[in-house]
């Protein structure tokens, strides 16, 4: 963990808090701008239309922009549908700052257990920045993915601290609002925390199940599901590593790893002309061999997870469970078909756990930190981006959280034996 003087660390807390205020005082205006005329940068109209289809048509709008998520997810839009377009993009603006602010207060509570608390307010602030281009992007866009990774973070840290039942209901609404938070229940479940894992599934289902009836009814719910499942649940993946031609979901706006597999290992199909898309590709492989590729690269980082979590809960100690629980974060961004500009958020909580952390290995840390940053000064070139360069730094990120989240488990383990050599009264192991 870095160290300065008080002096200079309330220096720099002023300059980070003014950096960001300024930050978000201009991002305001534009993002009403754009959300009240409709000038395109912002996905609010066509949310806020889709609520206000379901509360017009009691029905879900075809083909609105939240096919991508659960049926009942166009019904919590109709909180804001039923509101003039100026009144509720403001508001929505509003609840989205104060999203972030739950999320940062979420990652130092449950995320930075051996931060000294005068120093965590600094972690918070210098990962907030790292991460600011993402989150401007994010409230620009309308989005609502910090509102999900707040929730999962939130219920994970609760459930590891012994409050499943409040935990499991958290972490349930972020599983139903995206889906992506079930590599949380995964989590829990290789923690031997399945009451509470199941009770997360339960609580989505169950929410999306109520929702959907009293919205839709029966035969209505039933529809949308079922169309769904089939054109985004599997279809987005299926159409990144398949489709012969240029779909929307190929552009170098998508750093999934499905999406920059496609670029990189089969040559991108013509694009239209409105479109800049570099060629980047190094191989020409078949959609079979490209889903072979895709699928092996997914077991290697499912493998790397579960290693990264195969302590038991009870032996593992709060540095090392925080630093897992922000790593099934940073996941969501490896495993989703689509990640667009403002998913990279997923990556605050790790940026604070390596910020806060032990210094140990300074100079992975300070490395991985660099790649960050120059990854996010390479969004403004073409070919970087169609190469993935927010991928390999997310990568660069997960594998330094391990390595906390490793050395964390090593120093408990070594303490415990320690203790237990002290109390049998044989000497100390090393």
């Amino acid at each position: 963990m870095f160290t300065m003087t008080t002096s200079r660390q309330a220096l720099f807390e002023r300059l980070l808090i003014a950096a960001l205020a300024v930050a978000f005082m201009t991002t305001l205006p534009v993002f009403l701008y754009r959300a009240i005329n409709d000038t395109g940068g912002t996905d609010f109209p066509e949310f806020h239309d889709a609520g206000r289809y379901v509360l017009d048509h009691a029905a879900r709008q075809p083909d609105s922009i939240l096919h991508r998520y659960l049926p009942s997810v166009d019904v919590a839009w109709a909180l804001f549908g039923w509101l003039p377009l100026p009144a509720a993009a403001t508001i929505y603006y509003v609840f989205s700052f104060l999203t972030w602010a739950g999320l940062l207060n979420a990652i130092g509570r449950y995320l930075l257990p051996a931060t000294p608390v005068q120093d965590r307010r600094i972690v918070l602030l210098a990962a907030a920045l790292l991460a600011l281009v993402f989150t401007i992007d994010h409230l620009l866009l309308g989005a609502f993915h910090l509102l999900m990774l707040w929730l999962m973070v939130a219920g994970l840290g609760r459930v590891m601290r012994g409050q499943g039942a409040t935990g499991s209901v958290l972490l349930g609404l972020a599983v139903w609002l995206k889906l992506l938070p079930l590599l949380g229940v995964g989590y829990l479940l290789v923690r031997r925390k399945r009451l509470a894992a199941l009770a997360s599934v339960g609580v989505a289902l169950l929410l999306n199940m109520t929702i959907s009836l009293a919205a839709y009814g029966p035969q209505a719910a039933w529809s949308a599901h079922v169309r769904w499942w089939h054109t985004r649940a599997v279809g987005d993946l299926n159409t990144i590593l398949t489709a012969e031609k240029f779909t929307a979901q190929q552009r170098d706006r998508n750093q999934s790893t499905a999406a920059v597999l496609r670029r990189l290992l089969r040559p991108t199909p013509p694009v239209p002309p409105e479109v800049e898309l570099p060629q980047v590709s190094v191989a020409n492989l078949t959609p079979r061999q490209l889903k072979v590729a895709y699928y092996g690269t997914a077991a290697i980082l499912v493998g790397a997870l579960l290693w990264t979590w195969r302590r038991s809960a009870a032996a593992a100690k709060p540095p090392q469970i925080a630093a897992e629980i922000a790593l099934a974060a940073l996941a969501t961004m490896w495993f989703s078909p689509i990640v667009f500009s403002y998913h990279p958020t997923a990556a605050l909580p790790a940026l604070a756990v390596i910020l806060g952390s032990r210094w140990e290995r300074s100079r992975l840390k300070i490395l991985t930190l660099a790649v960050w940053l120059l990854a996010t000064a390479l969004l403004a070139f073409p070919h970087a981006r169609a190469a993935g360069e927010v991928l390999w730094a997310s990568l660069l990120l997960g594998l330094t959280v391990g390595v906390i989240a490793e050395t964390a488990g090593r120093t408990a383990q070594t303490h415990t034996a320690a203790t237990d050599a002290a109390n049998n009264g044989a000497a100390p192991p090393g």
